[in-house]
């Protein structure tokens, strides 16, 4: 078995593929198949894209978001449907400067979310890229 690299150009060409989708989304799965443990996969989002809110419970498994690219909302809801917990999910490029002024520390950006399982949410684009 051997280490599998990903390259810039298979982000260029998902990006593409996702600008040509009606839904305006497109994965490449990471994982070999669906029965494996983890389920891990790169998503390229659409600025039109819709990901109605949903919730990993039937298996119960933790998600890990991860911003290769971009900048992404993250919405986390009760079990009401109520908006609990609204994150930025980007890269670097996107995140607040140290010499930030108190108005841009509320951009906070995390390069990382990570949610319970059982967790109700929704990804949506912020930039096109």
């Amino acid at each position: 078995m051997s280490a599998r690299a990903f390259t810039f150009d298979q982000f260029v060409d998902l990006h593409g593929q996702a600008k040509a989708s009606p839904r305006q989304r497109q994965h490449l799965n990471i994982h070999a198949s669906h029965e494996a443990p983890f389920q891990r996969l790169f998503i390229a989002f659409g600025l039109d894209s819709y990901v109605r809110p949903h919730r990993h419970h039937l298996v119960p498994k933790d998600e890990t978001l991860i911003a290769a690219q971009g900048l992404l909302g993250v919405i986390v809801f009760d079990d009401a449907g109520q908006v609990v917990q609204q994150l930025k999910l980007g890269t670097e490029r996107h995140a607040t400067p140290r010499h930030a002024t108190p108005r841009h520390a509320a951009l906070g950006v995390s390069p990382v979310v990570d949610m319970p399982a059982g967790t109700w949410h929704t990804v949506l684009a912020l930039t096109p890229d």
